[in-house]
């Protein structure tokens, strides 16, 4: 029953109007890196209610991890800057009885040429607290300018990590359709 009053005081506290885009309970942020590749420019923009938590707050399960991401449909015109966009969304909460950390990497990537690819990487390390919890909700935009008309896909991914142990992936793709 404490495990369940945890989860949904967490969820109703992201999707509050006074909620943070990353919100910490007996945790810390012990390193944090934000990169990309290729000449373009990428946005993380912390968020404090996305349509992602909001399906993820209406179906989430009593568990200790949770991630989850969603590209979205875009379009734009050739030669000029694009935006292309998505959502993500970490929760864990330690349940052992010792401080564990916890890496998670939202990345946002697309692919405007033959054999270039265009991404943008987020990445926290954070330690928690034996009971405590971190949520992290982000919209990631980039920026990138496309040569020529046509589709394109775009990729957005979730990676959470348990003490530098394979963990929890969300992956979702959508298109940026170019014109002339």
């Amino acid at each position: 029953m404490k495990k369940k009053s945890l989860v949904c005081f967490a969820l109703i506290s992201m999707v509050s109007a006074n909620s943070f885009a990353l919100e910490l309970y007996k945790a810390r942020v012990v390193s944090h890196k934000e990169w990309t590749t290729g000449e373009i420019k990428a946005v993380f923009q912390d968020v404090k209610n996305t349509h992602l938590s909001n399906q993820i707050s209406k179906s989430h399960t009593d568990s200790s991890s949770f991630v989850a991401s969603i590209a979205m449909p875009a379009k734009g015109t050739a030669g000029k800057l694009s935006e292309l966009t998505g959502e993500h969304y970490v929760y864990v909460r330690n349940d052992t009885g010792s401080t564990q950390e916890y890496d998670y990497i939202f990345s946002i990537c697309t692919v405007p040429g033959e054999h270039v690819s265009q991404c943008a990487y987020y990445d926290d390390t954070i330690q928690i607290d034996a009971g405590g919890y971190a949520i992290s909700t982000m919209d990631p935009a980039l920026q990138v300018v496309f040569k020529e008309a046509g589709t394109y896909p775009v990729f957005v991914e979730a990676d959470l990590n348990a003490n530098n142990t394979a963990g929890s992936v969300s992956m979702s793709s959508s298109t940026v359709d170019i014109t002339k």
